[in-house]
């Protein structure tokens, strides 16, 4: 027979189950919304890149003269920002968020160190390292800040 105690349990349950589909469903819309800001800067606003050469054939995409600081860190971090953040993001719907952030690190200083090495094509940059870190950082605060904030 089922007791009071029984049909809390079960809502309670259910309920966690609801949640855990919300932060889950949250979670997977920032990563998308990251990657897609960090795809679209890097083609519309590298003009060094092989994407943004195509895309310059067919729409006509004006250059920036600016050479400020917060265009170039614009230009040139915030697509692996975006990245590293999107990585950190949607391990942490499978992994711990120390494991997430520790993995989405690695991964990112491996990356550099191949580039180094030659392994894969890109130039080695130590500010980069430093990038993946910051963005692990935000997408662990940013996690935390879900979980407080979804009923």
């Amino acid at each position: 027979m089922l007791t009071k105690e029984h049909i809390c349990v079960i809502i309670l349950r259910v309920e966690e189950k609801a949640m855990k589909k919300r932060h889950k469903f949250i979670c997977i819309l920032i990563c998308l919304f990251s990657l897609t800001c960090g795809f679209l800067s890097y083609v519309f606003f590298r003009p060094d890149t092989y994407f943004h050469v195509c895309v310059k054939e067919i729409v006509n995409i004006p250059e920036s003269n600016s050479d400020g600081l917060v265009t170039y860190i614009f230009k040139y971090y915030f697509s692996d920002f975006a990245w590293a953040f999107s990585l950190t993001v949607s391990l942490s719907l499978i992994h711990s968020l120390k494991d997430s952030a520790v993995i989405s690190f690695l991964f990112g200083v491996i990356w550099e160190i191949m580039q180094k090495m030659k392994i894969v094509k890109g130039t080695f940059d130590v500010v980069d390292i430093l990038v993946y870190f910051i963005a692990v950082i935000i997408s662990i605060q940013t996690i935390k800040s879900i979980k407080r904030r979804i009923p």
